[in-house]
């Protein structure tokens, strides 16, 4: 059963999963308003009143929630102690289960095939439970697709149904600064280090300001000496300043360590698949949740004829790989990637994962990732952050910390509360829309600061209606870049502030004129460019919208004489001095309206009195 909202066709199951749809989807397709809400000291919603409904509790978080994280467990067929070597590997067969002693280290220098279950549990976080891949010849990998074990790409696959069992002892995954940290200093205050504890390594996010050279590269990482209630005390001093920003937003603090990790070393990198599941397993096969891993130095890559570290496709940290409905429910909890090679986490053509509270750190190629063009369906994101995001030699002009990939059914995919940062690159952004995977996603409440160029980005051509919902970029080249040449995004309550460019506006209007590309409730703080409207080579079919927003100035800068294009401000407090004109070719009308009066400037260039519209 599925009920029609305007054009989106949602399903019952998208309204549990997904949430819901968000605040400018309600708002378009109902035409009612959504309520406001107060902002807390790192909330990403900045001025806005506009404010997303609260939304009904997932099914799948209902259930996870409902259900114990240590059930009884069979006995292990086999256990793998302390100090066991494998130097050809070793596969774990179809129907018995393999498990880690408690607290051991074990190696492999060739492959980890699970056809039945490897349980790796590590309740105890004053102990460290260890898989880790020795002397891997990263140069060997094949990668690409692939149907069966690879000797040459030495990781860990689970094939058939298999199933990789991880639970590791709980802890905040990442929190953030209680106050400013300055450079020099060898202790902080968090807001929550619960499980935090002594020789666990953390990683405090870059916050300096953008004037500051290689800005989006100041972050520090440090081993814990203590902790005392949230007072954490560091063995390395900071190298950098870690100041509150415009009084609101202050660093976070990734914790990279976890009882139970699986890992290469730092010139011999494995990795985790979970291959064509979805098309071997059963129809009922579910694979296992994880909760609370660490993966490090997985996700091989080699240097490419220009010398640049490249990651090997379809090796990555942690991978399921056309999963379909094997995945369906499974929830990845308190999940770290750090140091790795390639991509942090990859749910290509795998449906139906939630990822809550997971953090990637220095990691290669964008973070959350998946395929382009391939779909994956009821994927969330819900509070999980990528940080310190290197630029991937193969695609180095397109550096994301999550990529926003293609699905089918309407508002299934969402990320909620998520954060970027440290994202590296000549076209890089925190959050990215790309043309060659269109699906609506749920966007709620996100942050992206201290990014080589954009905080959020958009490239699509659709007539397909996306909302952005309280958006936030800081520290940013460009706060937001919306292209590519005609769309009907809708932005409700964003937030940029400390920015080169606050806005660059470079689509116009959806081709179908079913919709318009709207700017609802956006501020601009502290930007050396507060918004700048560019055109495209297409003729709008509606104007653009911008209501109750907070420019400064704005630049029109529209270089098409073969196309139309219509902008229109109402409540943004603009009149005719507040416009730079650099170009005004084509058929071209700027419409603004305040305190009353409402100017037109047509293509001759001239203001002229109109109609409130």
């Amino acid at each position: 059963m599925a009920e029609t909202r305007g054009d989106i066709r949602i399903t019952r199951r998208a309204l549990l999963v997904g949430g819901g749809a968000s605040a400018a989807a309600l708002v378009a397709c109902s035409g009612r308003g959504s309520s406001s809400g107060t902002a807390s000291r790192n909330d990403t919603r900045g001025t806005s009143t506009t404010t997303a409904p609260r939304r009904s509790r997932s099914a799948l978080e209902t259930e996870a929630e409902a259900t114990p994280t240590t059930q009884p467990q069979a006995e292990p067929n086999r256990i793998l102690a302390d100090g066991e070597h494998f130097p050809e590997g070793f596969v774990v067969p179809a129907g018995e289960t393999w498990a880690l002693a408690e607290g051991a280290h074990v190696t492999s220098a060739r492959n980890v095939v699970v056809e039945g279950t490897l349980r790796m549990h590590q309740p105890d976080p004053s102990r460290t439970m260890r898989l880790t891949f020795v002397d891997v010849d990263e140069s060997k990998f094949a990668g690409e697709e692939t149907h069966e074990v690879l000797e040459t790409d030495v990781g860990m696959w689970m094939v058939d149904e298999g199933r990789l069992d991880a639970q590791g002892a709980p802890k905040t995954a990442w929190t953030r600064l209680a106050a400013e940290a300055a450079e020099g200093a060898r202790e902080i205050v968090v807001d929550d280090a619960s499980g935090w504890r002594v020789g666990d390594e953390v990683a405090i996010t870059a916050t300096a300001n953008r004037s500051a050279e290689d800005h989006y590269q100041q972050s520090d990482r440090a081993v814990v000496t203590s902790v005392s209630g949230n007072r954490i005390g560091l063995e390395q001093a900071l190298s950098h300043e870690h100041p509150v920003v415009d009084g609101r937003w202050s660093a976070e603090v990734i914790n990279l360590t976890r009882s139970v990790v699986i890992e290469g070393t730092p010139d011999h990198k494995a990795h985790i698949i979970h291959l064509h599941q979805g098309m071997t397993a059963s129809p009922d096969f579910r694979a296992s949740a994880l909760e609370y891993l660490e993966v490090a130095h997985l996700g091989p890559n080699r240097e490419n004829d220009r010398g640049e570290p490249s990651s090997v496709v379809g090796r990555y940290a942690l991978h399921w790989h056309h999963g379909m409905q094997s995945t369906d429910g499974v929830v990845v909890q308190g999940v770290v990637a750090h140091d790795c090679g390639a991509h942090a986490f990859v749910a290509h053509s795998s449906n139906g994962i939630a990822f809550r509270d997971c953090a990637s750190h220095a990691t290669l190629g964008d973070a959350y990732w998946w395929d382009p063009g391939d779909v994956s369906d009821f994927v969330t994101y819900d509070r999980c952050i990528a940080s310190d995001v290197f630029v991937d030699g193969d695609s180095r002009y397109k550096t994301n910390g999550f990529f926003a990939a293609r699905s089918t059914e309407p508002l299934s995919c969402a990320m909620r509360d998520c954060v970027a940062t440290g994202v590296q690159g000549p076209d890089s952004a925190g959050f990215f829309w790309d043309n060659a995977s269109v699906g609506v996603w749920v966007f709620e409440n996100c942050l992206a600061h201290n990014i080589a160029s954009n905080g959020l980005r958009v490239w699509q051509n659709t007539s397909i209606m996306h909302p952005i919902d309280r958006f936030t970029a800081y520290n940013c080249h460009t706060g937001v870049s919306h292209g590519a040449y005609a769309n009907p995004y809708q932005y409700h309550g964003v937030t940029a502030h400390d920015c080169d460019t606050g806005l660059r506006v470079t689509a116009v209007s959806a081709a179908d004129g079913s919709r318009s590309l709207e700017f609802h409730d956006v501020v601009v703080t502290a930007c050396d460019t507060h918004l700048v409207l560019e055109d495209a080579p297409v003729d709008a079919q509606q104007s653009t919208d911008f209501r109750r927003c907070q420019f400064d100035h704005v630049i029109v800068s529209a270089s098409h004489a073969d196309s139309s294009k219509q902008w229109d401000f109402a409540d943004c407090g603009l009149t005719p001095d507040d416009f730079d004109i650099e170009q005004l070719a084509g058929d071209a009308v700027v419409r603004t309206e305040s305190g009353g009066q409402a100017w037109q400037l047509t293509s001759s260039g001239d203001w002229r009195a109109t109609e409130s519209f």
